[in-house]
C-alpha cells in the first residue's frame, strides 16, 4: 500500500511538468498562430514626446488616430505584412512595412516635426556638416514650402560655406515676400559689412533691423558705419 502511494505520487510529479510544458507550448502557439488580432502602437516625436492626432493609413485604408498619449489601436489586423503610413500636419510623413506575426507585438513609431528638423539644421551648421544640413532643409521643405525661417537657415548655411552671393539672394527673396523678420535684416547687414564691404548697404539693413528690435551693440555698429561713411564723403 505504501509503495503504491509512493508510485502514484511519483507519477503525479512526473505528470505536472508535462502539463506545464504542454500549456507553455500551447500558449506559444496561440501567440503566433492567429488569423487576426488587435495591434497596439505608440507614436513619439524626436524629443520623445507622445504625438497626438496622428492619422494612420493601413494598406490603403484609413485607420485609427492616436490619442493624447500617442497611443493607437487597430482593433483587428490580419497576421502578416502590412504597409502603414503615419501623417500629421507639421510633421514628416512616416511610412513603413510591418510584419505582424505575434499578438504581443507593440508598434513603436517616431515622427519628426518641422521645428525639430530645423533644430537639426542649426546643429549641422554649427559643426559644418553642410551636406547633412542641405538634406535636412529639403525634408523640411516637403513639410512647409517657402518657410521664411527655413530659407533663412539655408542662407546662413550658404554664408558659412562662403557662398555669400547666394546667401544674399535668398535673404533678399525672403524680404520680397513681405516677411520682415529682424534676423533677416541683421544677416544682410552682416553680409554687406563683413563679406561684401558695402558700407551704405550694411548701414541700411542695420537701420531696418533697429526699427524692429532694440540692440545697443547693433546701434553702436551703425553709428560707426555712419561715421565711416561721413569720412569717405569728406575725403571725396
Amino acid at each position: 500500500m505504501f509503495f503504491r502511494m509512493i508510485t502514484q505520487k511519483a507519477a503525479l510529479l512526473m505528470l505536472l511538468p508535462l502539463l506545464l510544458c504542454s500549456c507553455a507550448t500551447r500558449d506559444k502557439t496561440t501567440v503566433s498562430d492567429f488569423q487576426a488580432a488587435p495591434l497596439f502602437g505608440m507614436i513619439y516625436d524626436h524629443d520623445n514626446t507622445p504625438c497626438a492626432n496622428v492619422r494612420t493609413r493601413i494598406d490603403g485604408t484609413d485607420g485609427p488616430v492616436s490619442d493624447i498619449n500617442g497611443r493607437f489601436i487597430v482593433q483587428s489586423l490580419s497576421r502578416g505584412e502590412h504597409h502603414i503610413v503615419f501623417t500629421k500636419e507639421g510633421y514628416e510623413t512616416e511610412s513603413l512595412i510591418f510584419q505582424f506575426l505575434n499578438i504581443n507585438q507593440v508598434l513603436y513609431v517616431r515622427m519628426i516635426s518641422f521645428e525639430q528638423l530645423l533644430e537639426k539644421v542649426e546643429d549641422a551648421i554649427e559643426y559644418h556638416r553642410w551636406e547633412e544640413g542641405e538634406e535636412l532643409l529639403k525634408r523640411a521643405e516637403q513639410i512647409k514650402q517657402n518657410n521664411p525661417l527655413a530659407r533663412y537657415l539655408h542662407a546662413i548655411l550658404l554664408k558659412e560655406k562662403g557662398e555669400t552671393e547666394k546667401a544674399v539672394e535668398i535673404l533678399l527673396g525672403i524680404l520680397h515676400t513681405g516677411f520682415k523678420g529682424p534676423y533677416v535684416y541683421l544677416a544682410l547687414g552682416d553680409l554687406y559689412q563683413y563679406r561684401l564691404q558695402d558700407i551704405p548697404e550694411a548701414a541700411r539693413y542695420l537701420e531696418e533691423y533697429l526699427k524692429l528690435e532694440a540692440n545697443r551693440e547693433v546701434q553702436k555698429r551703425l553709428e560707426e558705419l555712419k561715421k565711416e561713411m561721413g569720412n569717405i564723403n569728406t575725403a571725396q
